[in-house]
Order: C-alpha cells, then structure tokens, then sequence
C-alpha cells in the first residue's frame, strides 16, 4: 500500500506517498479523518460520529452525509481496493487501524514524549518535538460542530501539556552543555506556547543575555511588561523585574551544568567520609590552568586513592565542558613490575590498543595530543623511573591534566604537590560535646566503618574517649582507621586501643631513616596481624601472592582457605570485596603480608608454586577454549587473570620449570598476540629465552621449549624489528626441532606452528616460499589431527594463492578454512573467513556472492567485540563497495574503519590510499589528493611498500584527471615500479592502465605497456574480475587507436556495464570525451568479461594489427 501521513500539529496535511492529498469534498471529512486518528484506539458507533459533523440534521440525513464522506475518505486515503484497509467499518462502527505505511505526528509525538527519559534527552525526543509545528489543527474549525470544536480544544491543551515539559527539558539540557543558541531556540518555543508563564519568559531574556543579546533580553523585558499591563493590568513578578535590573547591570550568572563525559571510575561500595576542605581544594587546583600534574602525596594507608577518586568525581561533574570533554579515566598502577608498562596501562584503562613497531609512549600522547581529559595515576611511588613519560605526556598533550597518587614525590619541574595527611581530629584529651566530637572527619569515619562491623555500634560518651584515643595512635590515616573499627564485631574501643597502647612506644619512636606516618601504619599493620588467628594469618599471608583480584575459588586452591574464611579477611579490611564476587588486597597491605609470608621461606615457596600450578593449568585451558567456541569467554576470563597469569609464568621460568611452560605458553603467546600486547609478550618471554640459551647442556625439554618460545618471540619481534629478525627466530626454532636430540618428543604440531608464521611472514615478499611452507604445515598439522591449525594453514595458504592472482584456488583454500572453523566454533576465524571468501568471490566476478559474505563476516566481528577486528570489517566492506562502484558508501565505510583504528592509537596508510580511491571516483580530487599524500607519508615511515603503490596511483590518477599529465606519469611510473617488485599483479594492472592514459595524452607512440597485456592475459586465464574491468577501458582505446572501431564501440558497451566504471566521475573525467564518440553497440544478454577481454587483447597484439598503442593516423 501507498504511504499514508496524517499532520494534524498544526495547519491540516495528509499526503500519500509524499504527494498531497487534495480532494477531500469538504472540511467535514478532514475532521472525520482527524478525530479516527486521533481517537483509533477503538471504535466509534456510526450514530455518535454523525452527530458530532452533522449535529443540526436529523439522525437519518446525518448517517447519509456519514456514509457519502466515509467513501469520498477511503477515496482519497487509497483505502478503497487495499488488501488490508486502514478504516474498519461495520454496519455499527468505525475504527482507524494503522499499517505499517501509516504515519501521524500526533501519534508519533504522544509516543516518543511519553516514553522519554526526564534526565537523559535522546535524540528523538528533539525530534518529537520538530513534530509539533503548531496547535493542533491550527486554523481549522468547525462553527457548527460544537462538541467536535470543544473535543479539538480538549486535545489542543493535552498535546500542549505534553510538548513544555519536553521543551523545558530540551532547554535545560542544551543550557548545561553551554549551547545557549540552541537552548534559547527551545526556550523561545516554551515561552510561545505558554507566554504567561514567567518562568519560561525570564529563561529567555537570561539566554538572551548569555548569548550575548543583552539589548534583546532587555527588550523582551519591556515587552512582557505591556503585554501584562494592557492584557491583564498587573506588573511582571518580582523575580522578573530582579533579573532585568541584573541585566541592566550587566550581571550575568550562569549556572549551566554541563553534560556528564565518559569516564571509567569505579562505583564506591561505601560511603566517602569527609576530607571537604581537600577536596575543595584539589579540585581548585585541578580547574586551575597553571596546574597539569597535581601529585597526591602521602604514606601508605594515607587515603589517597579513595580522595583522589573522589575528587575526580567532583571536577567530572562541575569541570567546564572543555577541560573534560574525553572523560576522566583512573589507571591502576600497583600490578605493574617496571615503568615500561605505565604506557600499557593507561592504554587499556583508555581502551587503546597501541600499532606494533612503535614507541608506546610516543603513540599514547599521539593518541592524546588532541584531548581533554584528566588521568588519575594510582600508586606511582614504585615506577619513579617513569616519570618522565608524564613530563612527554604532558607537553604532547596540552589539554591532559594529570593527578598522580604517591608516596615520593616525582620530581618534576611541572609538578604541584598536595600533601595528604591523616584526617581531621581532636589535638589532645577531649572535652567537646558528643556531637562536636563526631563531626570530625577521623571520627566520623571509624563511626562509619564500625557500622559495617556491627550494625548497632554508636558513639556513645562511654566510648568516645577509646574511639578518639584510636583515631589518635594511627595518627587519623584511613587504612588504620578501617582496620581499628572492623574489629568492633568482637571488640569493644577500649580492648582495641589497649591493644595498640602496648605497642605505643613504637608510635611515640620517630626513627630519622622512616617516614612518620609508615611507623603508625606498621604499628596498625602489625597489631591487626597479632589479632588474626594463626590460621587467618597463614591464609592472608598466602593471598598475598595475588595480583589484583582473584577469585574465591583461586584462594581456595592456592591458600587452602576455607570458604568462610575470605568473608572474615573481608569483614575486617583485609579484603576488599571486587566485582563479580572477586576479592582484592589492598596493595600495601599486601606487601606487608607477603613480607610475612618471607619469614617462612618453605611456606612461601610452596604458596608460590602452588599459584603457578593453579594458573598453568588456567593457562593450559584458556590456550584450548580460544581455539573453539568458548574462546570470547576465555578471553574475558584472562583479561580479568593476566596479572596472575604473568607472575605465575615468572615463578616457572624463575625455578626451570620447563613442562608446566611448555602446557602455559599457547594460552599466554594467543593472549598477548590477539589483545596486541606485543611488547609484553616478547617481556614474558624473552627472560626465558635467554635462561635456556645460556644452558651449557640443554636436556630435551629445554630444547623443546626453546623452540617454542622462539616461534612465538618470532610474532613480536616481527612486528617491533621487520620480516628478517622474525624469520630468522623460526629458523633457529625449526632447527631445534629437527635435533635429534627431541626424537622422543612430539614436536610436529610445534613444527607446523612455525612453519605457518614462516609462511605468513614471507607472504608479502617471497611468496613461492611462503606457500611451500605453508603446504608443509598444513601437512603436519593433518597428521596431528589439528583441525584449529589447518584452518589457519588453509587460510594462510588461500591469502597466498590471492596475492598471486590464483583466485579459483584461494576460492577453494579460504572455504576449506571456514568450513573447518565452523566445525570447532572458532568465532573469530569464521569471521575472517568469511571476509576472505567474500573478497575472493568479488575477484572472480561472482557479485552476487560476494557482498553478503563480507557483511556477515564484519557483522560477527562486531558480535564478537574486537574492536579492532570492527574496524576491518569495516575496511573490507569499503573495499567491497569501491569496487562495486559504491563510492560513497565505499568512503563512509572506510571512514568508520580509520575512524576505530585512529582511536585505537593504530597508524594505518592502506586504508587511508583506499579512502582516497573512493573520493576520486567520486570527482572529489582536492580530498583524494590530500588522502595520497597522507598514505604517501605514512608508507615512508612504516616501509609499507603497497601502501606507497596504492598512494602513488591516487596521486596520479588525480593529477591525471587534473590535467597534470607529466607529473601523473611520474606519480604513476613509480607506483608500478612498486607494484611490480612485490609482485602485487593485480593492482600493477590498475596503474599499468592509469599509467597509458597518461602517456597517450603526451602523444607517445608506445603509450601501452606490454606488462598491461601480460597482466590481462592472466586476468583471463584466472577469471581475475577486478584487472579484467581495469582493462577494459585501455583495450577500447587501443582497439579505438587501431582502427576497430566496431570492437571497440562493444567493448565499450560492456564496460558501460561494470559499476565501477560506469559510476566513476573519474572515468567520464579522464576518458569521457575519448570514449564519447564510440557508437553505441548492442551486445548479448550475458556477455562473458573475460572471453570478451581475451578476445581484444589478441586482436591489439596479432601482427596484423599496428604497433602495440600506436594511433591508427599516427
């Protein structure tokens, strides 16, 4: 059916699939129409409808003049012979039943408003209110129909009341972002709609003003006042009158809250306890222009963490827009084991995966040169040797603030610091009233603490001395605070101050080598410990192996504890509860009980070692379940683990052992190489790989392992040093493997590891190579039944076989790869075999094919949430749509691509040169330009040499089509030198054919290069679809130059045919008028491109023909 719109916000209109509807027979049938919509939510009874048009005439002339409308209205809605009719009419009734094609503002605005949030203003909600372009049916009436008048009115006012608050809260949410334009537009619409509402009226002088319209808020003033005199005979109100005077005075005072930007601070599971007077004053530094590194300093225990969160929460929710405008993230810093990780960790904090091959630092304030935003670093006193990085950080960054905690200052120049001490309380022996007492902060909080131990505990004046004497021996610092009251469960004040107060001389002690406030934390540390049972203390003591959090089930294999006994560490702030049942020990608490743990060397070798079983066998899981279907759940699971992971890993290869590394390392290298953590992967194993090397005598196992940690360093090494050092890695790793001194192990899933990253390696310089090895592993890997390593050989060999031009071939590879993905459930290799079919079912000509492949392949990419493998998705779709001939598309889909990659802190020129591809088919050579020479750039920073080929041909294709011919010659010459040394054939095609345009139109004699018909033979013999339709239009020419006019003007219409050259500007601007004087030539139905092909290209190169490119009047 026909598309049918109903507007009845303001003046009538209906149309009917956008054109109007103009032959309703009176203004009676408009209303019927308007009172069915509005009123369809159920049937109306003939008899009621006709009194309400017709209320003078008799019931029966009524009904009459009823049922001649309800036909001129089906008429003219198209309701007439529609299958399923919008009016349902029955001998008694009628009712409006909207379709699917069936629109009405009026409905269209009661149900967007009435679902809108009163705090968040989604984008529909603004666009609601678009809908509402007057009073409902401005300008329309009815003189005798009174009660249809009074029912119009009634719906008037209702659709009113719905639309000002949506306009108050439109104004509002505009005002706090400080888009006062935009604001006021809503404002005015508010004050129109309501104009005696001063409220609405005093908004719009103040955004008046804050626009900068002072004379106009002034003005509206004025008028308001005439309008309440002659109207209603009394003054604006005295607010009004109040901010006219401010206005007057040139007062403005904006009170706008600006919109919440992202951050990723965590949610705090118990009440923040005073510090107001710092955070006011934190919070004034970090609003201050002159401050970007703003240092928390304190000892441990101090509280800095918890006020450093807390006042970043505070500058999030009052900071100008423009401080904060990309968030305000918080960056764990106590897991880390060297400064070299800081930038790895604000990356993952920022969700920003680093380019392999480049400084990490130096990409991070790439990343961050053009945003605000605000880290808080936690814990930094461990990593002093990094500070430069923040000083790097801050000059390439200049909207970055930074707030550090730690307990030593950083040293500086532009670091401010903000000393963090212990809480406010009372000096000496108290005297103050109850209340007095407790509003001091270190009070308050123990008052707080000790709540959470026992429900009923309450300051009382039997207490208040112990509790104040309390807050006093650990000096008002928090850590000791929550320690003291999470023992009020068992204990009374007194009991724990006396505890203490045997100790009291260690705090009275102020040793010169010690800071103060770390001897008061000892003391709590070591008073706290002696009130654990032995047993606890084992447990705690064992816990302290753990980085970060850990599960409930981890301690209970590592430490032995019982279930109950991690709910009594947390009860008394030894443990803190973490999401998803997980637990956490406090980081200085946890170097105080590994301390411990080191009194007892038997225990803590045991501990250790048996947090490195638990973890291998993690690992060893985690390596098989990333293989199938279970691989985003492991994923998720090692990133929560990779801590412990990694210092499980550094106790195997601190005491030799060699199996359990051997079972770990799969799960490990996956990880780190999919999550693209190539530096800490070569970190992890590179300490190993020296140990075994250092080995006078290796035994089998150490050489095995050698070997295999060889393959894998190979993968990062490739990415941080080039193709030779990797390949070089492999060889000494199948070297390894072929020593006989390994006869007795299986090492042939080892050796078709590293023959297929030999092969992927090699694949874009020696191919022939790369696809012998790739044969052998896909052999070995059929012997060992390893269907995850075949799919990746086969893969491998079908990226091969398509950068070789063999398409039928990488056709039959990439499907055998899929269908054995399929079968484990490997997610991730699904989607990219999918791609990789879809691209090479676009090679062979088959379009039909092609397209839905691709999209699945990036819509599971998306599912699965690899951001980065987004973005490839996106890459290939752009590829697919340019070669399509749909260059917008092709542009906004690569547009996206670069946009992730760019977020991600990746540099890419591959797909910058495709973007500019797309913008010059689309004539937009200034912007193709400008994306060649970027990719240009780019290649000659990363060597990625087919980037510069694919930059070159954009460079000359546009000079070329800005007749800039000598210049597109050169541009060109050069990129199919490229082109030809990496043997990437298909592409050399493309600018082989770009290339003798442009020598055509400098007159050369030879202006066809014979490698352009060496090319498209191959073309033919593979069916290879892109170089056949880059052909085509050099072949019409030639033929054209030859004298076979007839032929040329059939190839010409097959070309006419080809999307991406019938669609391309590019093509009509370089060729256009060459071509355009070719007859038109009617050709078969389904003419075969590559017969066609092959036929012109041994017509232009028979000996009978001229010369090869030589004009026929030359």
């Amino acid at each position: 059916m026909a598309h049918l719109a109903i507007r009845l916000l303001g003046p009538f209109q209906v149309t009917l699939d956008g054109e109007p509807v103009t032959h309703f027979e009176s203004d009676k049938v408009r209303a019927l129409l308007a009172y069915l919509v509005v009123e369809a939510e159920r049937p109306h009874r003939r008899e009621r409808l006709a009194g309400l048009l017709w209320p003078d005439l008799p019931e029966q002339a009524a009904r009459t003049n009823l049922r001649v409308a309800l036909a001129n209205l089906r008429r003219v809605i198209g309701d007439r012979n529609a299958p399923t009719p919008r009016l349902q009419i029955t001998r008694q009734s009628i009712q409006f039943c909207p379709q699917e094609d069936t629109w009405s503002d009026v409905a269209a605005l009661t149900q967007a408003l009435s679902r809108s949030s009163a705090y968040v203003l989604p984008a529909r909600v603004a666009e609601a209110v678009e809908l509402y372009r007057g009073d409902f049916l401005e300008g329309f009436s009815l003189p005798g129909s009174a009660v249809l008048e009074e029912w119009a009115l009634v719906v008037r006012e209702r659709l009113a009341r719905l639309v000002l608050p949506a306009l108050r809260r439109l104004t509002r949410y505009y005002e706090r972002q400080g888009r006062y334009r935009r604001a006021l537009r809503y404002a005015r619409r508010l004050a129109d709609l309501d104009p005696w509402d001063e409220r609405g009226q005093r908004q719009v002088m103040y955004l008046l003003a804050l626009s900068g319209q002072r004379n106009a808020a002034l003005r509206r003033y004025k008028t308001l006042s005439r309008m309440l005199a002659e109207e209603l005979g009394i003054e604006p109100e005295d607010e009004t009158t109040a901010l006219y005077h401010r206005l007057c005075q040139g007062a403005v005072d904006p009170q706008c809250l600006s919109i919440v930007p992202p951050n990723n601070l965590p949610s705090n599971l118990t009440p923040f306890v005073g510090r107001g007077a710092e955070l006011t004053a934190i919070v004034g530094r970090l609003h201050d222009p002159a401050c970007r590194l703003l240092t928390l300093l304190g000892p441990g225990g101090s509280g800095k963490t918890r006020l450093a969160l807390e006042a970043a929460r505070l500058f999030l929710s009052d900071a100008p827009l423009d401080l904060i405008r990309h968030g305000v993230y918080f960056v764990r810093l106590a897991p880390l084991g060297s400064a070299a990780a800081i930038p790895s960790a604000i990356a993952r904090s920022l969700d920003l995966s680093f380019s392999p091959g480049r400084d990490e630092g130096r990409q991070l304030g790439d990343y961050l040169r053009s945003r605000q935003l605000l880290l808080v670093l936690d814990n930094f006193e461990h990593l002093l040797d990094g500070a430069n990085l923040l000083a790097e950080l801050l000059r390439a960054a200049p909207g970055v603030r930074l707030l550090v905690t730690s307990r030593f200052k950083l040293g500086l120049r532009a670091e401010q610091v903000f000393p963090v001490e212990g809480m406010v309380l009372p000096a000496g022996p108290v005297s103050d009233p109850l209340d007095a007492l407790a509003a001091y902060d270190a009070v308050a909080l123990f008052v707080e603490a000790a709540r959470r131990a026992r429900s009923g505990f309450a300051l009382t004046p039997a207490n208040v001395q112990e509790v104040v004497r309390l807050c006093q021996l650990v000096e008002g610092l928090p850590l000791g605070i929550l320690l003291a009251a999470a023992w009020m469960d068992a204990k009374t004040p007194a009991q724990v101050r006396a505890a203490l107060e045997r100790d009291c001389a260690l705090l009275a002690h102020r040793w010169p080598d010690a800071p103060a406030r770390q001897r008061s934390m000892e003391a709590v540390f070591d008073h706290s410990w002696r009130l654990l049972s032995p047993r606890e203390r084992q447990v705690a003591a064992g816990l302290s192996v753990f980085r970060g959090c850990f599960s409930r089930r981890a301690a209970q294999e590592v430490t032995g504890c019982r279930p109950g006994e991690l709910a009594n560490l947390a009860h008394k702030s030894l443990l803190h509860r973490a999401a998803a049942g997980r637990y956490e020990m406090h980081e200085l608490l946890r170097q105080y009980a590994a301390a411990q743990l080191e009194r007892d060397s038997a225990l803590a070798c045991a501990v250790r070692d048996r947090h490195c079983a638990y973890f291998v066998d993690a690992l060893e899981r985690w390596g098989a379940e990333l293989q199938g279907a279970r691989q985003q759940t492991a994923l998720a699971e090692m990133e929560l683990e990779i801590e412990n992971a990694r210092v499980a890993w550094l106790w195997a290869v601190e005491q030799g052992q060699v199996e359990r590394l051997l079972r770990a390392i799969h799960g490990l290298g996956l990880f780190y190489e999919w999550q693209v953590r190539y530096r800490q992967g070569a970190e992890a194993f590179g300490p190993a790989i020296e140990r075994l090397s250092a080995r006078p005598d290796p035994s089998a196992g150490e050489l095995h392992l050698l070997a295999r940690l060889l393959a894998w360093q190979s993968r990062f090494t490739y990415r941080f040093e080039g193709e030779a050092a990797g390949c070089r890695l492999l060889e000494r790793s199948l070297a390894l493997l072929a020593d006989p001194r390994l006869a007795g192990r299986d090492v042939g899933a080892d050796q078709a590891r590293a023959l297929w990253r030999l092969g992927r390696f090699l694949t874009v310089g020696d191919r022939e190579e790369a696809r012998r090895c790739l044969e052998q592993s896909l052999t070995l890997y059929r012997a060992a039944g390893d269907r995850w390593g075949q799919a990746n050989a086969l893969a491998a060999l079908g990226s091969v076989a398509w950068n070789l031009g063999r398409f039928e071939e990488a056709w039959q590879h990439h499907r055998q790869s899929l269908a054995l993905r399929r079968e484990i459930g490997d997610q991730r290799g699904i989607a990219q075999s999918l791609i990789s079919v879809g691209e090479t079912a676009l090679n062979l000509g088959r379009l039909e094919e092609a397209l839905p492949l691709v999209e699945q392949g990036a819509s599971l990419r998306r599912e699965i949430g690899d951001r980065r493998g987004i973005a490839d998705g996106y890459r290939h779709l752009g590829v697919m749509h340019l070669a399509l001939g749909r260059f917008e598309e092709a542009a906004s889909l690569l547009d996206q691509s670069l946009a992730i990659y760019t977020d991600l802190g990746f540099r890419f020129g591959l797909e910058i040169a495709m973007r500019g591809e797309a913008l010059l088919h689309r004539g937009r050579y200034a912007d193709a330009r400008r994306d060649g020479r970027r990719a240009l750039a780019l290649c000659r920073e990363t060597g990625h040499r087919r980037t510069g080929g694919y930059a070159l041909f954009v460079l000359g294709a546009v000079a070329l089509a800005q007749e800039e011919t000598q210049q597109a010659e050169a541009l060109l010459q050069e990129s199919a030198s490229i082109y030809r040394e990496i043997n990437q054939w298909a592409e050399h095609c493309r600018t082989l054919a770009a290339l003798g345009y442009a020598r055509r139109a400098l007159g050369r004699r030879d202006w066809a290069d014979p490698a352009l018909l060496t090319g498209l033979r191959r073309a033919v013999e593979s069916r290879a679809f892109l170089p056949l339709v880059w052909g085509l239009p050099t072949l019409i020419l030639l033929l054209a130059d030859g004298g076979w006019g007839e032929q040329a003007a059939a190839l010409q219409s097959l070309a006419q045919r080809q999307p991406l050259l019938a669609a391309s500007r590019w093509y009509q601007d370089v060729m256009g008028r060459q071509l355009a004087a070719l007859p038109p030539t009617a050709l078969p139905e389904a003419p075969d491109l590559a017969a066609a092909v092959g036929a012109a290209v041994e017509q232009v190169s028979s000996p009978q023909g001229l010369p090869l490119g030589a004009p026929a009047h030359a």
